[in-house]
């Protein structure tokens, strides 16, 4: 591949249209108070068409909420498990 054709794609609408459109003012994963979803913009383009990504759609942070709320839940309700925590 030629340096001209390689700076073609890298410098091309397709490639930078998208990124761009995941910057902003959007809120992102690192804005969240809980920043757990740890999901990176390929899994919200890839479930949801969109870079950025919906937080309500989002099967990771479904997931660890569940998580997160269960320790919590257990947290305020079983010594032991605050000993542990």
């Amino acid at each position: 591949m030629s340096i001209n054709r390689y700076k073609d794609i890298i410098l091309s609408d397709a490639l930078l249209g998208p990124i761009e459109g995941s910057f902003g003012s959007v809120p992102m994963c690192s804005d969240c108070a809980l920043n757990l979803s740890a999901a990176p913009t390929s899994i919200h383009h890839a479930t949801q068409g969109d870079f950025v990504g919906e937080a309500n759609l989002s099967l990771p942070l479904q997931r660890n909420n569940v998580h997160l709320r269960r320790l919590i839940t257990l947290m305020r309700t079983t010594d032991e498990v605050r000993r542990i925590l």
